[in-house]
């Protein structure tokens, strides 16, 4: 027998699938894995506390190689036909590199310290700004 970790809520409606809820709070959704957490550095906290600090949080891969290929693609332009040529680029990913739950929290205390040096102080507001770049 297969371990349900869902339950199905709601009124059926025809064609559609039905909405789902965990067995954990079927009867309201939840929006906090604790009352305590209330802030995205909560979340990181309670996430390193409750999933083990070797354990992989999550993962990236690098641009190992950018393939770039010309080919001549034909468009309809006001019901003529054109030819362009167009360069497409394909990426060769490295395989993924994983960070455990305490590398990632000592990058965000980092990066927290790194604002307050800046003189940021609880509820400032910041945007960040980025090119996107291949390296």
């Amino acid at each position: 027998m297969e371990k349900q970790f869902s339950i199905s809520v709601g009124p059926e409606i025809k064609g559609e699938t039905p909405t789902r809820r965990s067995l954990i709070s079927p009867n309201k959704l939840i929006d906090s894995p604790s009352e305590d957490v209330k802030t995205l550095y909560d979340v990181m906290q309670f996430s390193v506390k409750n999933h083990g600090a070797g354990k992989s949080a999550m993962g990236y891969r690098k641009i190992e190689k950018i393939i770039e290929e010309e080919k001549e693609v034909t468009k309809i332009v006001g019901g003529e036909e054109i030819k362009e040529k167009k360069v497409w680029k394909y990426f060769q990913m490295s395989p993924y590199i994983y960070l455990s739950y305490t590398e990632i929290d000592e990058e965000i205390r980092n990066i927290g310290s790194g604002l307050m040096k800046l003189g940021l102080q609880p509820n400032s507001k910041i945007t960040v700004y980025s090119t996107t770049r291949y390296s």
